[in-house]
């Protein structure tokens, strides 16, 4: 704040205006209590830090709180501070800001007041009574030397009409024993504090963070780390938990793969012949085997190259046909300390059709019934479930009325009862079924007794079946003309 002052006088050579900068101080207060009980709280050492200084100074007598609780910090400079509360080792220090108004009107001011509190002190678990936890291997055996860390998610509190308003957060470390046992020194008394568990932000949670682990010093980590909960008056002081440091067995996943269907999952399944087909795990790989299958469930002979870097595997395929569909078995191993988890994925895969290639057909007579032809594809097409196709019209008057175009399936017409019918096989390994195969059946009709004659034209007109028929890339399959063979 700016003074301004002056001394008036006729024609005086001491006639004068004086300037004077003066900063408004105040003073700080406070009550500090036990939060569990109420009660006032002597021997807390109160700093307060503004800007650069720390009140009191270090030459000056320490400030603590009486035998009510009370503290007084005076002659300090308006504006934001932070108090520092340091109490005996029965309970949690405290740190927080607040301030003393700076607007002292027209002229300096030192009656400025800050007053603070109830502030509510944490008491702290007694030597004996600490929160521990036990840390074992897979095998069973002790796991020493780890590290961790807990976590209550308040560390005091304010007093408002009376209700405790959790601040902070009590943050302790603490290391494993020869024999695993943690001791977690530090922290709220929980069951001192039971009769205001859910008040305020109290509670009785505390969090454990055990830090990754590398057993064998290999600069790689055995055990990832893990996060635990617990309610400590649930617990009790006799009951001491025990944390395993292994993955549970059943939750090896994978978290991307260039086919997402290899996960149960919706998505492409389309691959480049000459790029890798890439797959990401949640652990990492101690080994991994494949197996391709052709779209008739025979196996593939060409050997397909598997690389494992960590958590990520890769795998090179050669001298597959663009266009086909092939089955893919992928066998993979991770390892956790003391444990292996194994896992087996499957799933039918494409490679990309050529860009100018385009789907044909060929039939052929079953010499065993001739009211039965054999349609086979260039690839695999089909609606991506296992159903038949009505798609089949002939270029015949299969009423004998004179005419085409009278009776359903006849060229003309609008809808046949004739259909493609799916002869998609089931893969090995339990793979299934893509819904795109190249294999499929006809039945031909009978016309005066005698099937439908050689050399007809046949029309599979896709765009008529009632889902639209594609290639496996989703590109969708132009009628095609063939003839009766």
């Amino acid at each position: 704040m700016l003074a301004i002052g002056g001394v008036w006088g006729c024609g005086s050579s001491d006639d004068a205006l004086g300037v004077t900068n003066v900063s408004p101080m105040g003073s700080v207060g406070g009550v500090v209590v036990d939060l569990a009980t109420g009660q006032p709280l002597a021997g807390v050492t109160v700093k307060l830090i503004a800007g650069a200084k720390v009140f009191p100074a270090a030459e000056a007598a320490a400030i603590v709180t009486d035998a009510n609780g009370r503290f007084l910090i005076e002659k300090v400079p308006a504006g934001q501070f932070i108090i520092e509360m340091t109490p005996p080792a029965t309970h949690l220090g405290a740190r927080f800001d607040a301030n003393i108004d700076d607007a002292a009107g027209d002229f300096p001011r030192n009656n400025g007041t800050a007053s603070l509190g109830p502030i509510a002190l944490t008491p702290v678990v007694p030597d004996g009574q600490e929160f521990k936890i036990r840390v074992i291997n897979a095998d069973g055996s002790p796991a020493g030397n780890v590290k961790t860390t807990a976590r209550a998610n308040f560390g005091w509190a304010w007093i408002n009409d009376g209700m405790p308003s959790a601040r902070g957060f009590t943050a302790v470390e603490a290391t494993s024993d020869s024999v695993g046992v943690v001791t977690f020194k530090g922290l709220p008394d929980f069951a001192k504090l039971a009769a205001l568990d859910g008040t305020g932000g109290i509670t009785d949670t505390v969090t454990v963070n055990i830090l990754p682990v590398d057993t064998n010093n290999d600069g790689v980590y055995d055990f990832p780390g893990t996060r635990q909960t617990f309610n400590i008056n649930t617990l009790g002081n006799a009951y001491v938990p025990s944390v395993v440091l292994a993955q549970n067995p059943g939750n090896l996943q994978i978290i991307a793969s260039t086919v997402p269907a290899l996960n149960g999952k919706t998505g492409n399944r389309v691959v480049n012949a000459a790029s890798p087909f890439f797959v990401a795990f949640n652990l990492p790989l101690h080994q991994a085997t494949a197996r391709l299958y052709d779209e008739q469930g025979n196996g593939v002979a060409d050997p397909i190259k598997v690389t494992i870097d960590g958590s990520l595997l890769s795998m090179g395929f050669s001298k597959l046909v663009a266009g086909q569909e092939y089955n893919l078995l992928l066998h993979v191993v991770a390892v956790v300390p003391g444990t292996f988890i194994e896992k087996t994925y499957t799933t039918p895969f494409f490679i990309e059709p050529e860009a100018s290639a385009k789907v044909v057909a060929d039939l052929k007579a079953n010499s065993s019934n001739a009211n039965k032809v054999t349609v086979s594809f260039s690839e695999p097409i089909g609606t991506g479930a296992n159903v038949n196709l009505s798609v089949v019209y002939f270029n015949y008057d299969l009423n004998a009325s004179g005419a085409t175009g009278d009776k359903p399936g006849e060229f003309g017409s609008d809808t046949t009862p004739y259909q493609l019918i799916n002869r998609e096989k089931n893969p090995p390994g339990g793979i299934g079924k893509s819904g795109f195969t190249s294999q499929w059946e006809l039945s031909l009709p009978n016309v005066s007794g005698n099937p439908v004659a050689s050399g007809t034209t046949i029309k599979f007109i896709f765009s008529r079946n009632n889902a639209p028929v594609t290639r496996a890339n989703g590109e969708i399959i132009p009628d095609i003309t063939v003839t009766v063979p």
